[in-house]
């Protein structure tokens, strides 16, 4: 019987073989067919192609505005392009005996369109900076949302982070996007570990948070309209309008909700229900109000009002950015004890980098304005002296680092006592190193506070401390 199935198998497999064949016949024999790309006489950058053979069909691959490809087999169509230069695209022709050989073709957008111009200036260069004095300028909503439904933004909110320096410039001809961020921005906890992979190593769970910043060379922009008539603007190579959002935002196209002469209102969405989409509202630097009476000779950038000196030089850099301190560790007593009444550190003046086996040059300092909030990153540790060490609730006779998480809702104010100014922080708050349980909450004169110092004492009955930062580059 397995013999009998054999023979029928191979006799059926052999009848299925000697059956007709199908072919598809001969190609397409126009090596030049006859076609157009030419732009409206009305509208130069509406470009419209056509396709006037018969008896046969145009297949289209055309390079879009937005740098990627169209396939179409329209033979009359039209794309619009904003910006002006060379574009490329191929045109094959196939009929019912197959497909012919893809005939390559160029053509040119000699001007850009006038909404470009909005976007980058006409002669002198924008320069776009948030629209931070108004409630709405940024934030989070569902991905239909014309607005930050979820999270809107209130009016000068992100003062604190690195967000309101940010100026963005979109250069014609080269097509250069350039972010000028004064060396830092504020970025979404999700991009960290692209921007920063040594300080946000893969794997971690990061809230956002500033970060140092300096903008890759190359990056671009591009202006182009969907076939919707939607308007977008694309950014390549990473960038990204200030603040990074998600991955998926770094070198990715943004729905423009509006652009006028002096705004610019830019939708990113996620792709995801979840996160929803991110909001951007920027305005020409210069349009801004003065607060506080504004900065001479800069009436785009925003003075934090009633800002006293001292209080400028401890909280804020010269762009208006949040300053952040740091040990002057290259310099000779930034940290050390002296008797009671000295100016300096007469008895143990730690020499540079003395302290480098110790969880302290890691430490940095924050002073915020606005509600007197103090901020110590000591990366999950700080460094206590023996003596401190019981107030700490920790057991030992040697100074070492223990494991430190700041409480919420620590501050500090500046006080005149005599003549004398201080620094008072609130209860258990110390500046990096912890020598005597007297720093826990302590009052610290300032002995000098300037842009680019800030060196404290602590006098107990017995001794003083001494602690010299300078701000963080």
């Amino acid at each position: 019987m397995k013999r009998i199935f054999t023979i029928f198998a191979l006799a059926a497999l052999a009848a299925a073989c000697s059956g007709p064949s199908f072919e598809l016949g001969k190609v397409p024999d126009s090596k030049s067919p006859k076609y157009s790309v030419t732009p409206d006489p009305d509208s130069p950058n509406i470009i419209r192609f056509t396709f006037e053979e018969e008896q046969v069909s145009p297949f289209w691959k055309i390079r879009k505005p937005d740098g990627g490809y169209l396939e179409s087999s329209s033979r009359d169509f039209t794309l619009r392009y904003f910006m002006k230069g060379e574009y490329d695209g191929t045109l094959t022709v196939y009929g019912s005996g197959g497909m012919g050989e893809p005939v390559p073709f160029t053509f040119m957008v000699t001007d850009n369109d006038p909404v470009v111009q909005k976007l980058t200036g006409d002669g002198e260069q924008k320069v776009w900076v948030w629209n931070w004095s108004e409630d709405g300028h940024f934030g989070e909503g569902a991905r239909d949302a014309q607005a930050p439904d979820w999270w809107p933004v209130a009016a000068w909110e992100m003062k604190d982070f690195a967000m309101y320096d940010d100026e963005l410039s979109f250069v014609t001809d080269t097509w250069e996007y350039v972010l000028d961020t004064k060396g830092k921005i504020y970025a979404d906890g999700t991009v960290l570990t692209l921007i920063d992979p040594e300080g946000f190593p893969e794997g971690g769970s990061y809230r956002g948070t500033d970060v140092e910043y300096t903008q890759p060379e190359g990056q671009k922009w591009g202006l182009y309209a969907d076939e919707n008539g939607k308007l977008w603007l694309s950014f390549t190579d990473g960038g990204f309008p200030s603040y990074p959002c998600c991955p998926s935002a770094m070198g990715g196209a943004y729905e423009v909700l509006e652009l006028s002469d002096d705004t610019l209102f830019l939708k990113y969405d996620t792709g995801s229900d979840t996160y929803g989409s991110w909001f951007f509202r920027f305005v020409l630097k210069g349009t801004q109000p003065q607060t506080g009476g504004g900065t001479p000779g800069e009436p785009g950038q925003p003075d934090t009002p009633s800002m006293t000196e001292m209080e400028k030089n401890l909280t804020t850099n010269k762009d208006l950015s949040q300053k952040v301190w740091i040990w002057d560790q290259t310099t000779k007593g930034h940290y050390g004890e002296g008797d009671k009444d000295a100016l300096e550190p007469n008895w143990w003046p730690v020499e540079p980098y003395e302290m480098k086996n110790y969880s302290m040059y890691d430490d940095e300092l924050e002073f915020r304005f606005d509600d007197h909030a103090y901020i110590l990153r000591s990366n999950g540790y700080v460094y206590c002296d023996k003596a401190a060490l019981p107030a700490m609730g920790h057991e030992g006779s040697v100074a070492t680092d223990i494991e430190y998480s700041q409480p919420e809702g620590q501050s500090w104010e500046i006080v005149e006592e005599n003549g004398v100014n201080y620094i008072c922080f609130s209860e258990m708050a110390f500046p990096s190193a912890i020598p005597v349980p007297a720093a826990l909450g302590g009052k610290y004169r300032i002995l000098a506070l300037t842009e680019d110092c800030l060196y404290l004492r602590l006098q107990t009955s017995y001794d003083s401390w001494y602690f010299r930062f300078v701000p963080k580059k």
